[in-house]
């Protein structure tokens, strides 16, 4: 848990009027440097540990990843967001994002946002869901099935760019968990949507979104701003999750900020 000056510095540009719906009610807490470190050590020993991390682009941010290195003990599944890889991207620059230690798939964007993927240890049973995600040309997703002793475990990873038309993504977003529901996934989803949920009372797009989640029984595991500046504060980075049983786990949001602040917080659940 930060100190009170750690609060002071990272939430006082919160607009004290923006209030989050109920399924955004987690207790969630932000974490500096060095307690992240020792979260690290003391939750990966769990048998499942999850972080998500929004990169905001491997060609100006990667050298940020070098703290896995650091730790004794490393998360399990690093699911990453906002890569901007593209299919033109070179080789060789496809290989420097490579962790050791680790399977890296990946989804690439057509555009100068986006691009999603996952960092899975070595060791970590897992399966690609090729034939599975959301099919829209707004967005990317990579999903895969964690092999663990029961329930099947499912886990994506979605950016979706800024567009106008966020019924026609809600619908198919829907029906990916939909599906999830009926074939009994525990399931965890790590995306930037570039949807505000602190919206919620003022905008009609948001408040059907989340209705929608609520309706699905998804749970909101981050409840605290993602993104930080002196002119503003958001949640557009969230992990949702359904699960069918009680595993000891931890979830988290690790974000990179380039404030004079601090370099990343996380933000952490443990689920027991």
């Amino acid at each position: 848990m930060c100190t009170e000056s750690h609060y002071a510095a990272i939430s006082y540009n919160i607009n004290p009027n923006d209030i989050l719906p109920d399924e955004f009610s987690s207790d969630c807490r932000y974490y500096n440097t060095l307690e992240t470190t020792n979260i690290f050590k003391s939750c990966c020993k769990n048998p499942l540990s999850i972080v998500h991390i929004n990169i905001k682009s491997f060609a100006k941010n990667l050298p940020l990843l070098a703290f896995i290195y650091q730790l004794n003990h490393s998360p399990d599944i690093i699911a990453i967001s906002e890569t901007k890889l593209r299919s033109t991207t070179p080789v060789n620059f496809r290989y420097n994002v490579n962790i050791y230690g680790y399977n890296f798939v990946h989804a690439d964007t057509k555009t100068n946002a986006g691009g999603v993927g996952f960092y899975i240890k070595e060791g970590v049973d897992f399966n690609i869901l090729s034939n599975f995600g959301i099919y829209s040309s707004n967005c990317e997703n990579v999903w895969i099935e964690v092999k663990l002793h029961n329930p099947k475990s499912a886990i994506g990873v979605v950016y979706r760019h800024p567009a106008p038309n966020l019924k026609e993504f809600d619908e198919k977003f829907f029906q990916v968990v939909d599906h999830l529901n009926n074939n009994k996934y525990t399931y965890f989803i790590c995306d930037d949507f570039n949807i505000n949920p602190v919206k919620y009372s003022r905008d009609n797009t948001v408040t059907e979104y989340v209705d929608m989640l609520h309706s699905l029984s998804c749970k909101a595991l981050i409840s605290k701003r993602t993104r930080l500046t002196e002119q503003s504060s958001t949640l557009i980075d969230h992990i949702y999750l359904l699960m069918i049983q009680s595993m000891p786990l931890w979830v988290g949001y690790l974000f990179l900020t380039f404030q004079i602040i601090c370099q990343h917080f996380l933000l952490l659940k443990q689920l027991m």
